[in-house]
């Protein structure tokens, strides 16, 4: 029965042991004795192929080419010889799949090759630890969410990706034929989550794929991304929803340091700070006139480009020696009509959250009175009957709640200052990516 590499650290000297995995490089001493190193995807070990072990099968390994995958039998041994302090010494292999020889791109990174040609070689670009410890982190990043979020009562919802109308702005829907009429792929899943909250949920929360269609180039943008949305019942201000969201940050960023600090330090060269709490708040009026002390324009009712982002974290980094910033009181000029009014009708309860000079969360306290709500629709909106279904949520009563959505592909890519989002998306999609 096969074994992961990373376990057998843990067994006695002589144990027996099977192991599969990639031959990342072989060395040939010649005819009697040869050295590979396997990874099976959870860690790295030498194999020592010795003729009196092997026997004629060590002839096998001149015509086997680096990448190719083996099943490997053997009995494992402490030595100083090898990297890792233990080897396996192999008494029988076998070739499960052989690799062609001259890859398309350099796994190594002794080369550079091109973000898009990696990405048209995903597979094979994922072969390089650093770019699978992304993943890793990724992955542990969701499942510490979950964590948190079962523990404080959230329930997890799947909603449709299929909707009869734009769940935000219509311009930015993909639209997609559905039998004998049109349909559109969702942008979020607000108006789902908030429906859940209308039917009695204490509060829930939602990671899977949403879908918009921006033309855009930039490093922090693709057509589909995983979302992290969450929606919280019976709040009184919007500072109930900030508070949840920096202590959930605050846990997750602990267990991933617990978890990745060495590999971090050994393939990144960094470390991930825990941020202290509360994070500051910073008014968009403020921000506005921190942004232009940086020379940066700044239009009045308007959000942020980017490089007024970038300056606002420096700022906060400077002043507060903080990465992470709440950027409050957005002018209800740039803010969808379900965001809750605050009594200068003007601005609204709700909030970006920058981290490292980038917004990785857009929340609110929603409007969760029925007339209110309507009249804030009418207001945006030229025809209510696209909501209809939306509305009707609200109609029978509802629990005052608010909400965020994350991208936790932007987390991750400001957490190991990755240059592009895609680094951090394991199959990107834009205007001009469909494949692989």
């Amino acid at each position: 029965m096969r074994q992961r590499i990373k376990e057998l650290q843990g067994l006695k000297s002589e144990a027996q042991v099977c192991i599969c995995g990639f031959i990342k490089t072989v060395r040939n001493k010649g005819k009697n004795l040869k050295f590979m190193i396997i990874d099976d995807g959870s860690s790295q070990i030498q194999a020592t192929c010795l003729r009196n072990l092997l026997g004629e099968k060590i002839d096998a390994l001149d015509k086997i080419s680096v990448n190719s995958v083996l099943k490997i039998s053997g009995t494992l041994n402490r030595t100083d010889l090898s990297k890792s302090g233990t080897e396996v010494l192999v008494t029988d292999l076998e070739v499960l799949s052989s690799a062609h020889t001259g890859l398309p791109i350099d796994i190594s990174e002794e080369l550079e090759s091109s973000l898009e040609k990696r990405l048209n070689w995903r597979h094979l670009d994922l072969r390089n630890p650093k770019k699978k410890l992304i993943f890793r982190i990724f992955s542990d990043f969701l499942k510490l969410s979950r964590e948190y979020f079962y523990a404080r009562h959230l329930t997890e919802i799947s909603s449709s990706k299929l909707m009869a109308a734009a769940s935000e702005s219509g311009a930015q829907v993909f639209q997609v034929n559905y039998f004998e009429r049109k349909a559109f792929l969702a942008q979020s899943p607000q108006f789902y989550k908030q429906m859940a909250i209308a039917g009695g949920f204490e509060g829930v929360f939602e990671i899977g794929p949403v879908f918009r269609a921006e033309p855009s180039f930039t490093s922090r943008h693709t057509t589909e991304f995983t979302s992290l949305d969450v929606e919280i019942a019976y709040v009184e201000t919007v500072e109930d929803v900030m508070c949840f969201e920096e202590q959930w940050l605050a846990f997750t960023f602990s267990g991933l340091k617990e978890l990745y600090s060495k590999q971090l330090e050994e393939l990144y060269g960094i470390q991930i700070n825990i941020p202290e709490l509360p994070f500051p708040r910073i008014s968009m009026t403020q921000a506005q006139g921190i942004v232009k002390s940086y020379g940066i324009e700044c239009l009045e009712n308007s959000d942020l480009s980017s490089d007024g982002e970038k300056a606002l974290g420096r700022y906060v980094k400077e002043v507060f020696n903080s990465d992470f910033v709440f950027l409050t009181d957005f002018p209800w000029s740039v803010r969808p009509f379900y965001h809750m009014r605050s009594e200068n009708k003007q601005i609204t309860k709700s909030f970006d959250l920058i981290y490292c000079g980038t917004e990785i969360t857009t929340g609110a306290q929603r409007e969760h009175r029925y007339d209110i709500l309507c009249s804030q629709a009418s207001e945006k909106l030229p025809d209510l009957k696209g909501i209809e279904d939306y509305l009707n949520f609200f109609k029978y009563g509802c629990p005052p709640h608010g909400g965020f959505g994350l991208s936790p592909a932007r987390v991750i890519t400001c957490m190991l200052g990755l240059d592009n989002i895609r680094e951090a998306t394991l199959l990107p999609r834009d205007p001009k990516r469909l494949t692989p």
